[in-house]
């Protein structure tokens, strides 16, 4: 059994170097023995995504050599706190759990239902994206903590990949649909 576990919920449409340089370096900062990556089967807000089997081939095939990054795909839609927790439970109850996210995700995780439920009792890895900065990651956090009046452990992680998106590849004139 592992003693720590990332879970990395996402779409992943295309998953790209910047999750793995993320989750690599999350395993080195947050000490985990394991990432579980969720691809979302029907990912809300988002439109044009991908089928979940062509998504979970790609990152199959851009894991393949980290055998500490696994895929799970759960069979509650949509993604919740609430549905993760249960379908996870043997991971969640045995396991010091951080939730790995992106910056940009963020900023949106005061609107998941539940999730101060999370936060409470679980870390948070945050990876700063685009021009987001480990000040204004803090600034939100600090003011998650305030309007959820929760305390909330974090880590934050810079990678040279900061910058690439899923958006931008599938918006390049040489990007080809899963």
């Amino acid at each position: 059994m592992y003693n720590r576990v990332g879970i990395y919920p996402g779409t992943f449409n295309p998953m790209h170097v910047g999750h793995i340089s993320f989750a690599l370096k999350a395993l080195e900062i947050c000490k985990l023995d394991k990432i579980l990556l969720l691809p979302e089967r029907y990912p809300r807000g988002k439109e044009q995504v991908a089928d979940i089997d062509a998504r979970v081939r790609h990152i199959r095939q851009l894991t393949s050599d980290y055998p500490e990054i696994e895929i799970v795909i759960l069979n509650t839609m949509p993604i919740t706190v609430q549905s993760e927790k249960q379908e996870l439970e043997h991971i969640f109850l045995k396991n010091d759990v951080v939730l790995l996210l992106g910056s940009d995700t963020l900023q949106k995780l005061k609107h998941w239902q539940d999730i101060n439920l999370l936060l409470k009792d679980h870390e948070l890895c945050v990876g700063i994206r685009g021009d987001d900065t480990k000040e204004t990651v803090v600034e939100h956090i600090l003011a998650l903590e305030h309007e959820l009046e929760v305390n909330i452990t974090y880590h934050t992680v810079t990678t040279v990949h900061k910058d690439i998106s899923s958006t931008s590849i599938r918006a390049s004139q040489d990007y080809t649909p899963l």
